[in-house]
């Protein structure tokens, strides 16, 4: 008996179907995206096996084995372009391309040869794959390079072509819900120009962003190299600005004027009309002005945010995780906070003299405070002037050997003056739904350092736990970090 097309690919699509990988309702942890990829390599598995059953089932299996694209090695990269820019059958109409609904990239550039000037051929496309996958709903790309520094090699963020960003704008404007940026460098203006197209944008994390005049701002005196953007005042950007402690030759500029060998001369002569001329302007913009409307964005996640959030409203925002480098004052939520007057989640580092209860009124309805404590931050004491009647969970996070619970830490350092803030606010009817507080676990011996048992009689669990999972969030920790995989 032979069974209808419909019915077997309704078979093969419940039997490799994996609705986490698209799920954007909800923030995920590093761990969840483990589980999420090894569920998709799992589902990639049942495809693969399917498809070289005969030739009718890999006429039938063609679309599954492309609707999710994980690459972990750039040496499949040029072929790959190849198979998405054609169809299955010469005279079809879609190319494989068009099935794509989730594209990861986890390469770390100079781990293979010539991958730097790759990067510098086909990057601001990344190598042509966004342009071939025009309905993509998911992209996560994670492209850092790398310092081979010894002791330990340093990543740093790519020099990036600006027409890579409007390249994301042109083709995933209307399809993109979730977008994760790691190891580009991109300036605040570029990303705000970009995020405007995005009107179904549902997640969205970006990291090494920076200002223009942080760039152009020679405040080490190194030597310096140009940001390669060919549309905009000429701007620099100085060794030090990622990292300050590696020495001066570790990043030597190469002669780019070999090709990497990766392309043929077809996809080269592509690669650069779409740089010239293709990606010449940012696209027709027809939305409203002068802010920018992101109705359905509810996570955002930002490594040295700055203040030009607030061009854009955002009635959905529920998570926000930024970071920023002055530690000094609320300048940033200041400015921003009234583009997001929903927000429950707030990951976000405290400035230097900054009471939590100045922070803590500047979000009324926070459910869950992640809350980072640099080695600059010295402690204020609150002065609540109104209860905080959501806030339920709240987790410190110490940065650096001074944040040890120990004696031999300053009063006016690390984490335990906040500890008892809290408490003290507690107890004051300023935190009435407060029920627990995560700290830094350390060694046994220091538990009895914390006031555990005055928490227990208000009402307050504080619980010992491990924050690397919070710690530096513009990393993403997990497998998929490692090249070799």
């Amino acid at each position: 008996m032979k069974l209808p097309i419909e019915l077997v690919s309704c078979l093969i699509r419940e039997a490799t179907d994996v609705p986490e990988a698209f799920d954007t309702s909800q923030e995920l942890d590093y761990r969840q995206r483990e589980h999420i990829l090894e569920l998709v390599q799992e589902s990639m598995s049942i495809k693969t096996t399917l498809s070289l059953v005969s030739k009718a089932f890999h006429k039938i299996c063609d679309p599954f084995l492309y609707e999710i694209i994980v690459i972990y090695r750039f040496k499949y990269v040029p072929h790959l372009l190849k198979l998405l820019r054609h169809g299955q059958h010469r005279s079809g109409s879609k190319t494989r391309g068009s099935y794509c609904r989730r594209l990861d990239i986890y390469v770390t550039i100079s781990r293979e040869e010539h991958l730097d000037i790759a990067w510098r051929e086909g990057g601001h496309t990344l190598w042509g794959l966004i342009p071939a996958c025009p309905f993509l709903h998911t992209l996560h790309c994670r492209l850092p390079g790398i310092h081979e520094t010894p002791p330990v090699p340093l990543e740093h963020p790519q020099l990036t072509h600006n027409a890579l960003w409007k390249c994301l704008a042109t083709h995933c404007a209307d399809t993109l819900r979730a977008l994760e940026l790691y190891g580009f460098y991109i300036r605040m203006d570029r990303v705000e120009m970009m995020l405007r197209y995005f009107s179904v944008l549902e997640t969205c994390a970006i990291t090494d962003i920076y200002a223009l005049q942080d760039l152009q701002a020679d405040y080490i005196d190194w030597e310096v190299e140009p940001a390669y953007d060919q549309e905009e005042p000429p701007s620099r950007w100085t060794r030090g600005l990622w990292y300050s402690q590696i020495p001066i030759g570790t990043i030597e500029g190469k002669s780019y004027d070999t090709l990497s060998g990766w392309f043929d001369n077809q996809a080269l002569a592509e690669f650069e009309t779409a740089k010239i001329y293709t990606y010449a302007a940012w696209p027709a913009y027809h939305g409203s002005g002068p802010l920018y409307l992101l109705p359905n964005l509810h996570t955002l996640s930002m490594v040295h945010a700055n203040s030009r959030l607030d061009q854009f409203l955002l009635p959905g925002l529920r998570t926000l995780a930024a970071y920023t480098e002055i530690v000094s004052d609320l300048d940033f939520l200041t400015l921003t906070h009234a583009s997001y007057p929903n927000l429950t989640h707030l990951h976000h580092n405290l400035g230097d003299g900054v009471p939590l209860s100045s922070l803590l009124r500047l979000v009324p309805n926070l459910i869950d405070l992640k809350l980072t404590i640099t080695p600059f931050t010295r402690f204020t004491p609150s002065n609540f002037t109104f209860p905080m009647d959501w806030l339920v969970n709240i987790t410190l996070i110490g940065r650096g050997a001074k944040f040890r619970i120990d004696a031999t830490v300053p009063k006016d350092l690390g984490i335990r003056p906040y500890v008892h803030d809290l408490l003290g606010a507690v107890k004051a009817g300023m935190l009435p739904a407060l029920s627990t507080i995560r700290v830094p676990q350390f060694p046994a011996r220091k538990k009895e350092r914390l006031p555990i048992t005055k928490g227990r009689r208000l009402g307050v669990e504080l619980i010992l736990t491990d924050c690397k999972a919070y710690h530096r969030f513009r990393y993403a920790p997990g497998r998929y970090d490692h090249p070799e995989r």
